[in-house]
């Protein structure tokens, strides 16, 4: 799991959460007498302090929004090209190099996810439907892998491949 994944899901249990717990606290409210009398008389003696509790859960909100509109954002390949720097999507790069693990390893390859990491390096999850020993396998895979990488992005960096069983 990368750090970009934790963070999602941390934020959405977050999220779920406070909701959750604001459903219940509104649902049980009726049902506790004096914790709805405290409620009451704090809202009506402290008005100041309901704009202090909405003005926290307004920046509790933006802050969720950037961060998961921050998260969402598309993924790029940034890729050093002479003088100009090219940025590659990761759909382009994904469906790349799933045509080439199904014309040349269609029955022993597949890719299962496609990560960028800080927008300079490349890991690879693959599923391997042949046994872990044919080292052969991996080695014209990796070599069809980086010849096709640089011809097609210019990548000539190295490359990180998880296999999956």
């Amino acid at each position: 799991m990368t750090f970009r994944q934790a963070l999602i899901s941390t934020l959405h249990l977050f999220v779920v959460s406070s909701f959750f717990l604001a459903g219940l606290f509104f649902v049980s409210l009726p049902h506790l007498g004096l914790l709805r009398v405290q409620t009451a008389d704090i809202v009506l003696g402290a008005p100041d302090l309901c704009q202090w509790i909405g003005i926290a859960l307004f920046s509790i909100a933006f802050l969720l929004f950037v961060g998961f509109y921050s998260l969402s954002q598309g993924k790029f390949l940034r890729l050093s090209m002479g003088r100009h720097l090219t940025e590659v999507d990761e759909s382009v790069i994904r469906s790349t190099v799933e045509g080439c693990f199904q014309e040349k390893f269609p029955q022993q390859i597949s890719l299962e996810r496609l990560e960028i990491l800080g927008s300079k390096r490349l890991e690879l999850t693959v599923a391997l439907f042949v046994p872990l020993e044919s080292e052969e396998v991996l080695v014209l895979a990796e070599k069809e892998l980086t010849k096709l990488l640089q011809s097609r992005f210019g990548y000539n960096k190295s490359f990180s491949v998880v296999i999956k069983n």
